[in-house]
């Protein structure tokens, strides 16, 4: 079984999240995350490719990933 997660920069969506996580731990299955939001993400820099990027840069992201990277901070506090 997958889960899937749709989230967007919202309140309701970040609960919708945890949920999603706590659940996917449950049933020991995966679960994805999908970000979906208004505008196009070809206009944002691109993120730096071939690296790892520590958290302290997180925040300077483009806000598609910068939604993405709270999201897996979302996950990581559910375990």
């Amino acid at each position: 079984m997958k889960i899937f997660a749709y989230l967007e920069n919202t309140p309701l969506c970040t609960i919708a999240l945890r949920t999603a996580g706590r659940l996917a731990q449950r049933l020991a299955t995966d679960l994805t995350v999908i970000t979906s939001r208004t505008g196009t993400v070809v206009t944002e820099p691109q993120p730096p490719v071939g690296r790892d990027l520590p958290r302290a840069e997180w925040p300077a992201l483009p806000p598609g990933l910068a939604l993405l990277t709270r999201a897996l901070a979302e996950l990581e506090a559910i375990g």
